[in-house]
């Protein structure tokens, strides 16, 4: 198909695709920059249940109680935020920010690369970072 180019789409967008007619609604489901294409597919591909961030800015030492313990997750803006952990912290990239892994209580729906992790415990963000997949 043709699209009006990739800059007016973003993951997880049903309003505006201009389809019809399908069994069950169809979203972005990722979009190809270097071959110009945006993907469509089911809500059902779009559920995460883990996301990867990189360049990540952590506001707590790195032995804090506060990295083992269950924490709000926000996936992009206007996100409710869900009860999420961390799996995975390497504080050893080269630009001395490092990356952290998470896995969510439940499935996320439209988590994107390039949009933003934040991490909080309460009202205090303990870490933040970009979503990498």
């Amino acid at each position: 198909g043709k699209h009006r180019g990739i800059i007016h789409y973003t993951i997880g967008q049903r309003k505006g695709l201009n389809i019809g007619g399908l069994p069950e609604p169809y979203f972005v489901v990722s979009i190809d920059v270097k071959k110009n294409q945006v993907v469509l597919g089911p809500r059902s591909v779009l559920s995460c249940t883990e996301v990867s961030a990189v360049d990540l800015n952590l506001m707590v030492d790195s032995d804090s109680p506060l990295l083992k313990q269950p924490l709000t997750a926000h996936i992009r803006l206007g996100h409710k935020g869900s009860t999420a952990r961390i799996t995975e912290l390497d504080l050893s990239a080269e630009n001395g920010r490092g990356t952290i892994k998470v896995a969510f209580d439940e499935p996320q729906f439209a988590s994107a690369p390039g949009q933003i992790l934040v991490l909080y415990a309460g009202q205090g963000i303990v870490a933040s970072g970009i979503i990498e997949k």
